[in-house]
């Protein structure tokens, strides 16, 4: 006799109940976000941070509400915001990335959110490959004058 159970066993309006405990998560963090760029303030990103993770664990679970119906790129966008914000660069290039990925629908996640993260995706790849580009010297002229000569091999920056 085989005993088959979800996580949540929620009916579709309790799932419904569910995707706008999600929506105001999203809200929610979407303030703290602003307050934490407005004030420099990492309590705030780590709040947000706290909120988002939440809101994503709702949203891509089948159990608790139907993913598809799930704003996934808005809330993967901010999650990239927030990691930026902590200096995560990493983490937060992968959290544009998924919601770059992400499929939307028109009535609960636009395309803007996809799009801006696609946007900042772009950018993020020109600016890494210029930097990798810049030839930069090994010793700057200011700091020439602080390296000491060998005894016979001449000025110091004639070794480099």
């Amino acid at each position: 006799m085989a005993f088959e159970t979800t996580a949540f066993d929620l009916t579709a309006e309790e799932k419904h109940a569910t995707l706008g405990e999600i929506r105001c998560l999203v809200l929610g963090t979407g303030a703290l976000i602003a307050r934490a760029k407005k004030y420099k303030s990492p309590h705030d990103y780590a709040e947000a941070l706290s909120s988002i993770n939440r809101a994503l664990t709702l949203a891509t679970d089948a159990d608790a509400c139907d993913p598809s119906l799930a704003p996934l790129a808005t809330c993967y966008l901010y999650k990239g915001h927030i990691l930026l914000g902590l200096k995560l660069e990493k983490d937060a290039h992968e959290a544009y990335a998924k919601a770059a990925a992400t499929e939307t629908r028109e009535f609960t996640d636009a395309t803007a959110p996809r799009d801006e993260a696609k946007r900042i995706l772009r950018y993020w790849d020109r600016t890494k490959v210029s930097k990798r580009n810049e030839k930069r010297p090994a010793v700057q002229d200011a700091d020439a004058r602080f390296i000491l000569s060998l005894p016979g091999k001449g000025s110091p920056a004639s070794r480099f």
